[in-house]
């Protein structure tokens, strides 16, 4: 499935009260990818062109908070050795460079150098600011010693000036794009991101089997109604319905939707039990947003009730499901929802919307819980 396809189900704002406080966003500028969560704390990647092959990037993260110091750091290759005393050169436009000592002015993990000198983060986002691409070199040399494709800087300042807009910067000292002379106490607190909760337990008697046709047979009849386009309607999928009980009264009934190589998909429904059984379609929040529409066809839309690769804990109360855009997974959605004994509510969302080599945990959050 096309990764348009996948991302449009998590995209898009889902109405509710769950997600009506501050809402997060995601934007694409050319080589450059940025998003903000609901508390303001954003996080921009700078990558190689779209024809390299290389997984080399440059990430900034900021929280939303007046004084928040930027960190930067360059993503290298998962299984880069990097010694301390290794020294990691980045060089603009083959001119200004920018160098940090690993176990000095820098920290490792999993391949990832975390620049701790604030003065060469500094330069270097001032270089990511004014450049056109950013070569990176490690001395001792890695591997064969070939130099990466570098990373383009092509999309940076739009990347910057949109972090800096949803953070209310623009215009102060702590500015990333066009820094100002207004101070950094104008800029106001973002919001407290909710409080996490437990979720309700998902618990009850047994759920019966085979399922009763009181049962299965609304939940077809709401299955069969969904649009062609956002499910494959087959013969068999009433073959395929799985129940999980929420409570004594309710039940969650799903069907098979779509499936694939790497992915596959599910719709969810909330059964009520009783002398004449009431069905609902599941409701998993999530943010999404309006795209292009000659990216995005509204035919590519998919109800909030479809998942894919859903995981279900009853004993935590919690939904989880990864919608991958391709087999490596490093591009598509990350959800988490938990049962408060009435509806799913969210509990995180992750999004990757280019498929450039960045892996989980390395995609940006647009909702979270503390």
């Amino acid at each position: 499935m096309h990764l348009r396809t996948l991302l449009a189900a998590g995209l898009c704002l889902a109405v509710g009260t769950a997600l009506a406080e501050e809402r997060g966003h995601v934007r694409t500028f050319r080589d450059w990818v940025v998003g903000c969560d609901n508390a303001r704390t954003c996080r921009a990647f700078g990558m190689a062109a779209r024809d390299s092959s290389t997984q080399l990037a440059v990430r900034i993260d900021r929280s939303g908070d007046p004084g928040a110091v930027p960190t930067v750091t360059v993503i290298l290759a998962q299984d880069a050795t990097l010694p301390a005393g290794t020294r990691l050169k980045v060089t603009a436009d083959g001119g200004a460079m920018v160098e940090v000592v690993i176990g000095r002015g820098a920290t490792v993990e999993d391949g990832e150098v975390t620049l701790t000198d604030r003065a060469a983060a500094g330069r270097l986002i001032d270089e990511i600011r004014r450049g056109r691409s950013l070569a990176v070199s490690l001395d001792p040399a890695q591997g064969s010693g070939e130099r990466a494709d570098p990373i383009s800087l092509d999309g940076a300042m739009a990347a910057l000036l949109w972090m800096d807009d949803r953070q209310k910067r623009v215009g102060t000292v702590t500015a990333l794009a066009r820094p100002g002379e207004s101070p950094a106490a104008i800029v106001p607190r973002p919001p407290q991101a909710p409080a996490r909760r437990d979720g309700v337990a998902m618990t009850g008697p047994p759920v019966p089997s085979p399922l009763p046709e009181a049962w299965t047979g609304p939940v077809m009849q709401a299955f069969r109604a969904i649009p062609g386009d956002a499910c494959n309607q087959e013969d068999d999928n009433d073959e395929d319905i799985e129940a999980q009980r929420l409570s004594e009264r309710l039940v969650l009934i799903s069907v098979r939707c779509w499936r694939g190589a790497y992915n596959f998909s599910r719709a969810y429904y909330i059964l009520e039990d009783g002398p004449s059984p009431r069905v609902r379609p599941a409701s998993f929040p999530r943010i999404r947003e309006a795209l292009p529409a000659a990216e995005d066809p509204p035919s590519n839309r998919n109800p909030d009730h479809i998942l894919w690769n859903g995981e279900l804990d009853p004993a935590g109360g919690t939904v989880f499901h990864l919608a991958k855009g391709r087999g490596m997974s490093d591009c598509g959605e990350i959800g988490e929802w938990r049962w408060d004994g009435a509806r799913f509510q969210p509990l995180r969302l992750e999004v990757m919307p280019t498929c450039r080599g960045l892996l989980p945990p390395n995609w940006l959050t647009l909702y979270r819980t503390r």
